[in-house]
């Protein structure tokens, strides 16, 4: 995983095993997750987000799981 490098993509960089649990330790992501950021600004967008917006979205999805799957990576947690 520390090899995955693409611009749509969480950097991995470690992790930890303590106690019987695995911390991930990745690279930070000032506005959240994308889960968190559709949320609130959901809130302040009445109408929801444009398509535009919605397709650029689903276009860098593909792109980093397109890059996942020449490298014969499958994802099996694909959520916003």
């Amino acid at each position: 995983m520390k090899t995955i490098r693409h611009p749509n993509i969480v950097q991995f960089h470690d992790f930890v095993l303590e106690k019987g649990f695995v911390y991930l330790i990745e690279e930070y992501c000032e506005e959240g997750d994308i889960g968190y950021y559709i949320m609130r600004q959901g809130r302040k967008k009445k109408g929801g987000f444009g398509e535009k917006t919605i397709a650029k979205w689903l276009l860098q999805l593909l792109l980093a799981i397109e890059y996942l799957h020449n490298k014969n990576i499958m994802h099996r947690d694909i959520r916003p």
